[in-house]
């Protein structure tokens, strides 16, 4: 607090030793003048950069009537601007402003107010003026003074009040704003399908009102901070990761080493499908073959895998991607299962296809080990047809005619069961 006393000349002084001298005196007495205060409210206060923050000029009048006054006030103008000046309610609801005058560069604030109508002690405590500033973007941390350079009032007469009493302001600056962030991405997107050699790129945008120091990308618990920075977009790229389900997380503080973090974030890369082809005798499906009749067998796996071809539940063949087998004799009467599988892996869904090669006589038509009034009601809808090759096997003797030789052969041959 700063107490500023008007000085009292030395012929005054004497007068007074004087007096006391005659009276007896033994102590010289105190000069009882009102003393009003002066104060920044609130004396002090902490804000960050960018921040906008108010300061109120309070004036306790200490009794007297007040009508008018003239305040100068201080800032550091290389860590804020004011903003605004706005009249209290120190001279009335409604005072007549004078000789506002606000200097964001030298940093000063002066302002004249004064009560309209006459003033009738004694004045309650009020406020003078409401000052509201911005903190610099860029301000260095540390404190900084709010300083009442002078103020003078006038009483209900309209004589100067000496003697005020001012009590400054200070205001503290410190980034205590950790940075924000938002645009988290990932390329590709989750939940994505396992590609080998596939790059994955994750970023992330990352605010700070003064500074951001450093940003960190934890990946499954490891933390990686080499990142690519474009602006305020920070990414960082992995390749070949495998099918699974992983976690990350992003990590960042600022030049006053505020930290902020994401949650812990989820990315899906589930297996790749995979696909068999399996032909029977270059075609894809079921087939009927007669006795002693060759059949190629061949399979074909979308991905360079392990691929293996089985009859009848057992491997004949197991290869890279394919399998051939080719002049296949040895199958027996009846159906018999022919399956291509792959059984999968982390990356790869396991897959199979499967058809069945049935070995049966040419008058069992519909391939089901039985000579019975079926394949004869089959025989009877082909009648007459002419056919050409391949020969449906209702052509019995493959002569590209339906008609009495097939019936003689398939009536040779009724009731006989093969499996």
């Amino acid at each position: 607090m700063r107490l500023r006393i008007p000085q009292i000349g030395l012929p005054v002084v004497g007068a007074i030793v004087v007096l006391a001298m005659l009276l007896g005196a033994t102590t010289i007495p105190v000069l009882a003048n009102p003393s009003p205060i002066a104060s920044v409210s609130p004396a002090s206060q902490s804000v960050g950069p960018g921040d906008t923050f108010s300061i109120t000029i309070v004036v306790a009048p200490d009794g007297e009537g007040l009508s008018a006054g003239q305040l100068d006030f201080a800032f550091d103008a290389t860590a804020m601007q004011v903003d605004s000046v706005t009249a209290g309610n120190l001279f009335g609801a409604n005072p007549t402003p004078a000789g506002l005058d606000l200097d964001n560069v030298a940093g000063t604030v002066s302002l004249a107010l004064a009560r309209k109508g006459f003033t009738t002690p004694p004045t309650p405590t009020g406020t003078f003026a409401t000052i509201t500033l911005t903190v610099n973007e860029d301000a260095p941390e540390g404190t900084y003074a709010l300083d009442i350079t002078n103020l003078r009032l006038a009483d209900e007469t309209f004589v100067e009040i000496t003697g005020i009493a001012i009590n400054d302001g200070a205001v503290t600056i410190a980034d205590e704003m950790p940075p924000t962030y938002s645009t988290i991405i990932t390329v590709p997107a989750s939940p994505t399908v396992y590609v080998p050699g596939q790059n994955y790129t994750f970023s992330i945008t990352v605010l700070d009102n003064v500074a951001v120091e450093t940003v960190v990308f934890q990946f499954e618990g490891v933390n990686h901070t080499n990142l690519t920075n474009v602006g305020d977009v920070y990414s960082y790229q992995l390749t070949d990761l495998a099918a699974g389900t992983y976690t990350y997380r992003w990590y960042m503080n600022d030049t006053s080493d505020n930290w902020n973090s994401t949650p812990n974030l989820g990315y899906i890369i589930n297996q790749a499908a995979t696909t068999v082809t399996l032909l029977l005798n270059g075609v894809e499906g079921d087939l009927v073959i007669d006795p002693g009749e060759p059949v190629n067998l061949s399979a074909t796996l979308s991905i360079p895998d392990i691929l293996t071809l089985s009859v009848d539940g057992i491997a004949v063949g197991t290869e890279m991607g394919s399998v051939e087998l080719e002049n296949v004799t040895t199958l027996d009467l009846g159906p018999h299962n022919v399956t291509a599988s792959y059984p999968g892996d982390g990356n790869y869904t396991g897959t199979s296809a499967t058809h069945w090669v049935t070995v049966t006589y040419p008058w069992d038509i519909n391939a089901d080990g039985t000579v019975d009034f079926i394949d004869m009601t089959i025989l009877s809808a082909h009648w007459d047809e002419v056919t050409t090759e391949p020969y449906p096997r209702y052509d019995l003797n493959r002569d590209g005619t339906v008609n009495y030789i097939d019936l003689a052969i398939l009536s040779a041959h009724m009731g006989e069961t093969y499996w």
